[in-house]
């Protein structure tokens, strides 16, 4: 049951906090699509494992009240600046927690997001356990945007296993297929609603640094042969047909009090509940 992708606008560049740098702003559009699509004044919106609050900081304009989550005390110490700095402080709460143990009650959320985080975990059923976390404290009909990078982006897939096999202990990152994370959202009680993709159309220093071996920035012409990967992967994502293959995807989902966990029986009640 794979969904189809989102098409409805989203809220342009002035909304994005301190000038992020450029390519990581450009694939991290697939998760602004995502969230932006269903967001509302009235909403509390907490953001896991979004380290300095990069997503939900301008976000926290657009909502009642925002939580940001995330492990790194140092993290949020710069985001409660960055809060402060832009005056939106008063909205805002900063919360350092795991994402398998949030310190809420049963039901409380309008939107939790969660970009890029689950890969970051230490196994996929830990991974599980976040998301039923996530599903615990979501309102019913509340919902979730979540992405992670896709392994079915055989290209990112391989270099990740290169940069893992170099870097012993400095690196960890576990993938998903879309439809691996989709059945997690249906086993932790969401239905999906959208999916959606993007590949990286623009790639400089940030995306490099992160997503390629450390001597890989000391290849001559380096950066000429990643703007035109760049423009071919640009044609790529012109055809729905390849979302499936993006390089960081992710679902919207609603959370339903009365979804199946099980997958199979899952899939059935989403449909005839929405």
């Amino acid at each position: 049951m794979l969904m189809p992708q989102l098409t409805c606008d989203y809220r342009p560049r002035e909304h994005a906090h301190n000038d992020p740098p450029q390519d990581l702003y450009s694939i991290k559009e697939v998760d602004r699509r995502l969230c932006y699509s269903i967001i509302e004044p009235h909403f509390f919106v907490c953001d896991v494992g979004g380290a300095a609050g990069i997503d939900v900081l301008p976000m926290t304009r657009l909502v009642k009240q925002s939580i940001l989550i995330d492990i790194d005390k140092n993290a949020l110490k710069t985001g409660k600046a960055m809060a402060t700095k832009s005056k939106i402080r008063p909205k805002m709460a900063f919360i350092k927690a795991s994402a398998t143990d949030l310190p809420f009650k049963k039901g409380v959320l309008d939107l939790i997001t969660c970009f890029s985080v689950l890969d970051h975990l230490s196994t996929k059923e830990t991974a599980f356990k976040a998301m039923c976390e996530f599903s615990r404290v979501a309102r019913n009909r509340g919902y979730i945007a979540i992405t992670v990078p896709n392994k079915l982006f055989l290209l990112g897939t391989i270099i990740m296993k290169i940069k893992y096999t170099i870097q012993v202990g400095d690196f960890w990152e576990q993938r998903f297929t879309p439809k691996e994370l989709e059945r997690l959202l249906l086993r932790s009680g969401f239905c999906p609603l959208i999916f959606d993709s993007k590949y990286p159309t623009k790639v400089g220093r940030h995306v490099l640094r992160h997503n390629f071996p450390k001597a890989t920035e000391k290849i001559p012409g380096i950066y000429i042969l990643l703007s035109f990967a760049g423009k071919i992967f640009g044609i790529l994502e012109q055809y729905s047909c390849l979302k499936i293959f993006g390089a960081r995807m992710g679902f919207l989902g609603t959370r339903l009090d009365s979804a199946c966990t099980r997958f199979d029986a899952g899939e059935r009640k989403c449909k005839q509940e929405i």
